[in-house]
Parts: structure tokens; C-alpha cells; sequence
């Protein structure tokens, strides 16, 4: 089976803010897609939610954009590499914490994420 290395270069926040209800807090990560040695998808975005005042340790959702362009990748994997990253790079905001905004923060450093399977479609996620 083929496997892609994922190469994970930053993260963008919008404006957030830590309230309470439905709202969620939101991210974007930047990554390349290498295959059998060559990058075949760059620039590509992931969408990370997490509900807004949620425990730190609560799972990520990620979510490939509608405009993601690269080969088709084992979702769980995928996932876990993201996640990793965004908790390697982004601060958690304390439960106890009110009326918190995060304003348009970047986040950048250099992640590699070898061995995801490439999948003949990207499943029902």
C-alpha cells in the first residue's frame, strides 16, 4: 500500500472568541503532500474545530476544505497528525478563563508525518 508523508508547516487562527453554547473555535493548517518522494499536493488546508470553553484534551475535528487537491488519506491517521501539531503549537485556553479572544494568530514550525496510508477514497468522513 502506498503511504504519504505529510509535511505541516502552520497554523492560522481567526478571530476567536471563548464563549459558551454552540460556538466552536477554529484553526486552518497549512500542509504538503509527498508521495514515493516527490510533493504532489502543496499548499493544502485542513480545518481544525474544537467546541469553544471544551477541555483541553477533548479530540480535535479535522476536516479536509472542499478545495483539498491531493491523494486520498487515511482519515484516523490524518487526524492524529494534526492534531498533534495543533496541540504542539497552539496554547490551550484555561476552562476558568472569561471572555477570551484570540485575534488572528499564526502559528509556524516544521512537522513531518511519515507513513499515512493512502485509501481508495477518503471514506465517509
Amino acid at each position: 500500500m502506498a503511504k504519504a508523508v505529510l509535511h505541516l508547516r502552520e497554523i492560522h487562527q481567526g478571530t476567536q472568541t471563548d464563549a459558551t453554547g454552540d460556538d466552536e473555535l477554529g484553526a486552518r493548517i497549512v500542509f504538503d503532500v509527498e508521495v514515493a518522494g516527490s510533493l504532489v499536493a502543496v499548499g493544502q488546508i485542513a480545518n481544525v474545530k474544537t467546541p469553544a470553553g471544551a477541555s483541553s484534551d477533548m479530540t480535535l475535528e479535522v476536516i479536509l476544505d472542499e478545495a483539498y487537491s491531493g491523494p486520498p488519506l487515511r482519515y484516523d491517521q490524518m487526524r492524529e497528525c494534526m492534531e498533534q501539531y495543533y496541540r504542539r503549537l497552539v496554547p490551550p485556553v484555561p476552562l476558568t478563563a472569561k471572555n477570551v479572544v484570540q485575534k488572528c494568530n499564526l502559528y509556524q514550525a516544521d512537522l513531518r508525518c511519515e507513513g499515512i496510508d493512502l485509501t481508495e477514497d477518503s471514506g465517509a468522513w
